[in-house]
């Protein structure tokens, strides 16, 4: 699906459930290609099973979106509301004139997250220059692959790097051993990738804890859409043209996630696509805010037109 708003911002989602990972690749790519213009995409986020396949679904949407602004991201479930597929791979790519993106990637070593944020503000500062001056809103992605407990420091670490006046949203992955982080070319085993957005107008950002009620499973619905209403308030009546949803869904104790989850936000946001995954160590941050805390099982980041 493809959402233009004012021809500044356009989203291209492409799905596909081709056996062949590489295939699969290629075709939900291709499918998102079809959707773009002529002219740079600064941001192709990759969201697949990361298993030993996801290798070769990252390889066949590189052979047709190339690797620049490339973010590979593996969970144990992705599911979106454009399609009722399970086991789908999505590859969500971002073509806009009124958003700088930045990407940046850190291996953790000794579990010295300190030196990992503060490595990827610098590539952030490197990539945009003195572009921050020109733009009234900042913020960032970030998501952190098989570190030490998943260190508990990196939102504290990454806020103070930041800056207060900076939202943040985290998480950690959900997947197999062994499977990778990408980003551009590289590949990280354990670290972070990170994804630094400038903008003229405020992103959505909105949370919601669900611990004490993770028995029951229509609370999903319910706090979905309460997660997608605070991110709509950040927003500050500007549309929305895109959602990205994480749940933390590492307590093995609550019921499954059912694949429709997203539908629920459909009347509050109707005609919006929405990409999902699992994650856990969800942490949020809106701006001017203090420093956040872990535990906000389903975070949604909204990208305003």
């Amino acid at each position: 699906m493809e959402v233009t708003v004012d021809k500044s911002t356009r989203i291209a989602l492409g799905f596909a459930t081709h056996p062949d990972a590489f295939q699969c690749g290629r075709e939900a790519a291709q499918e998102a290609k079809n959707q773009l213009t002529d002219g740079p995409v600064p941001l192709v986020l990759i969201v697949g099973p990361g298993n030993v396949h996801f290798k070769d679904f990252i390889e066949g949407a590189r052979l047709v979106l190339g690797e620049e602004g490339l973010v590979a991201i593996p969970t144990d479930r992705a599911f979106s509301n454009e399609t009722t597929l399970t086991g789908a791979c999505f590859v969500a790519a971002l073509q806009t004139s009124g958003i700088r993106v930045s990407i940046a990637a850190d291996d953790v070593y000794n579990n010295n997250i300190l030196r990992s944020t503060t490595a990827l503000v610098s590539q952030f500062r490197r990539m945009r220059g003195n572009a921050a001056r020109e733009f009234g809103h900042r913020g960032c992605l970030v998501f952190s692959h098989q570190l030490a407990e998943e260190n508990r420091e990196l939102p504290s670490t990454l806020a103070a790097d930041m800056g207060l006046e900076s939202w943040m949203v985290g998480a950690a992955t959900a997947a197999e051993r062994g499977s990778g982080l990408v980003c551009s070319n590289k590949t990280i085993q354990h670290g972070l990738v990170g994804v630094e957005f400038l903008s003229s107008v405020p992103w959505g950002v909105g949370s919601v804890a669900i611990d004490s009620f993770m028995t029951q499973a229509e609370v999903y619905r319910e706090a979905l859409k309460t997660a997608v209403r605070d991110a709509l308030g950040q927003l500050q009546s500007n549309p929305a043209c895109f959602g990205l949803v994480l749940f933390d869904l590492s307590n093995e104790s609550q019921p499954p996630l059912p694949y429709d989850i997203l539908n629920s936000a459909s009347t509050i946001l109707p005609h919006v696509p929405l990409l999902g995954l699992s994650t856990t160590h969800n942490f949020v941050r809106r701006p001017q805010r203090a420093v956040p805390k872990e535990n906000d099982s389903i975070l949604v980041l909204l990208v305003p037109a």
